[in-house]
């Protein structure tokens, strides 16, 4: 594949000489090792599909909008595309795929970045692989006049060919950035009516897509610079993953799960030692596996106490403030309020959580609005009484999209207000 990779990256560069550009940023540590690709061989188009089923006039995307129960008021009907791009996976010339929906006329329209959330760790869960279901919300946001990217992220590629045997890197900062930030290459590399405006960029995502669309900003100004952020929409996303290490081996909880989830990807990607060091045998024999099996969740078994998942030597580690190496420094390297990655947008970041989040724990997205705001960021940030995970992200959808028209508008700007949980919507 990779021969292949390098064919259709020369067919597409033409006789030309081309300095390289490589970022000046590193590259991940803690146990990998590798260097940066040339950013002249990814980001580029290497197939499109223009997907008629899902292409539509407006009153049939004003139907779905209905049909889903959203009040949401679509402006366009849309033109949907499946492309295939090049990016970069630890020092190796990869492909990936992604969706493209676009307004139904010609003109230039702001560049919305949809990350998705958790939606399994497979090829056969990515969103290209999946119809309407993985095509709804970049149809959505192509309706209410942007233009939309959505990457099926490293490991899920379900258009393009598998980028390799791993699990799908789960909040793992490198990978998710990359191949996020190259879709949006891919982009504007596309000759379509519909123009992508990249001085008009948004970064927007849900749950993972929420962390995805902030560890993305970090990297833009290294990995994309043609790319100007304005918004970074991160509706309940992970902040701090150290943090949720120690709710989740401290308490038993949704939290307690879900890392074990994004040890097992981060094991594969950064090579660490086996889980044993770090699981029960149960989970370190058969979660790797039990993931790849299906899109739905994955069996955990039925644990009832955080000891039938971890080992106890890592638990003492995590909660006396020392987590096992090199899982302290992965999480710290992969958490975006201490990544060492700051990036140098000036994008107003709008954080959106529940109260009663147990997933993407509420308290380390508060703490973040303090940290972003004395970095000089502009943030707008919303907490919803008394809801969940999913309930907060579904309920504040129109305020999401009015707080998004605002934002690029000028009307609205970020205040740096912790507020306390209100109403929502």
């Amino acid at each position: 594949m990779r021969l292949m990779l390098f064919l259709l990256v020369a067919c597409n560069r033409g006789d030309e000489a081309v300095e390289p550009r490589f970022p000046d940023i590193p590259t991940a540590s803690c146990g990998a090792d590798h260097d940066w690709v040339d950013l002249n061989e990814t980001g580029l188009v290497l197939e499109t599909d223009h997907d008629r089923d899902l292409s539509m006039a407006l009153g049939g995307v004003q139907a779905l909008i209905d049909a889903a129960g959203l009040e949401v008021e679509a402006s366009h009907g849309v033109e949907v595309y499946l492309v295939r791009y090049t990016t970069q996976d630890r020092g190796e010339l990869i492909e990936a795929s992604a969706i493209v929906a676009t307004p139904d006329a010609a003109g230039d329209y702001p560049l919305l970045v949809w990350t998705h959330p958790t939606a399994g760790f497979s090829p056969e869960c990515g969103p290209t692989n999946r119809g309407l279901e993985g095509a709804i919300f970049p149809m959505l946001f192509a309706s209410l006049g942007y233009a939309v990217v959505a990457p099926d992220y490293v490991g899920m590629n379900g258009w393009a060919d598998p980028s390799s045997s791993d699990l799908h890197p789960y909040v793992v900062a490198e990978p998710t950035a990359v191949a996020t930030l190259d879709s949006a290459r891919a982009l504007l590399a596309m000759e379509l009516e519909a123009r992508a405006d990249p001085s008009r960029t948004v970064f927007y995502g849900v749950s993972e897509g929420g962390y995805a669309a902030l560890v993305s900003d970090h990297y833009a100004a290294a990995l994309a610079p043609e790319l100007s952020p304005r918004v970074v929409m991160a509706i309940v996303p992970a902040t701090d993953v150290t943090a949720l290490g120690e709710r989740g081996t401290g308490t038993f909880s949704d939290t307690t799960g879900g890392i074990a989830a994004a040890m097992a990807t981060m094991q594969q990607w950064y090579q660490t030692p086996p889980l044993s060091e770090v699981l029960q045998p149960l989970y370190a024999e058969s979660l790797q596996e039990t993931m790849s099996s299906g899109c739905a969740g994955f069996d955990a078994g039925d644990p009832e106490v955080v000891e039938d998942i971890y080992t106890a030597e890592f638990v003492d580690s995590v909660q006396d403030g020392t987590p096992m190496e090199p899982w302290g420094c992965i999480w710290e390297q992969t958490s975006p309020v201490s990544m060492p990655v700051r990036g140098s947008s000036e994008a107003t970041l709008v954080l959106v959580t529940g109260e009663e989040d147990d997933l993407a724990w509420t308290p380390p997205v508060r703490d973040a609005v303090g940290l972003y705001c004395d970095e000089g960021r502009e943030v707008l940030y919303r907490e919803c009484e008394g809801l969940g995970h999913v309930e907060a992200a579904v309920e504040t959808l129109p305020w999401q999209i009015e707080t998004l028209s605002g934002l690029l508008s000028g009307a609205l700007a970020g205040d740096c207000v912790l507020s306390a949980p209100e109403p929502c919507p």
